[in-house]
């Protein structure tokens, strides 16, 4: 059995490549949208089968349990939240200003020219950069996710 799924898989493997292989290579196949066609139809086939039992997920379209639990929602101590502002409030100030900027810059020029951005964090992180000034510099070069 698990010879013939094997064999199964591999043949439309084959298919598939052969399919890509027809647009003259991966790059003219996504140029085409020949993936994201592929994607949305899986996708929506994949819903029929939900919505018709034929798909079985338990806890979705079979096996549901009726009784609505809603989970707790974490709410932070307004105390602790304003501790920890205090802290980052006094690591910026006892930081030495000059390196915390300079790794940040180094974050940034990284960002620009398409380097590994690894090292210039650690080493932004070492010289007591906050996260949101980390982030800040990488969302100059490369913008901002806003979904769609």
């Amino acid at each position: 059995f698990v010879e013939y799924l094997t064999d199964q898989l591999m043949q439309k493997s084959l298919a598939l490549i052969g399919e890509v292989d027809a647009f003259g290579g991966a790059v003219r196949a996504i140029e085409a949208g020949f993936y994201q066609e592929r994607i949305a139809s899986s996708a929506y086939e994949f819903q029929k089968q939900v919505e018709t039992k034929e798909q079985i997920i338990v806890g979705v379209n079979e096996f549901i349990n009726e009784e609505t639990i809603i989970p707790d929602t974490l709410k932070i101590d307004p105390k602790l939240e304003a501790e920890q502002v205090a802290r980052v409030r006094q690591v910026r100030a006892d930081r030495d200003q000059s390196v915390a900027i300079a790794a940040i810059e180094e974050v940034r020029r990284a960002s620009i020219d398409g380097q590994n951005l690894m090292p210039p964090i650690i080493h932004a992180v070492e010289s007591l950069a906050t996260l949101g000034e980390i982030a800040d510099a990488m969302r100059s070069t490369f913008g901002e996710y806003h979904g769609g």
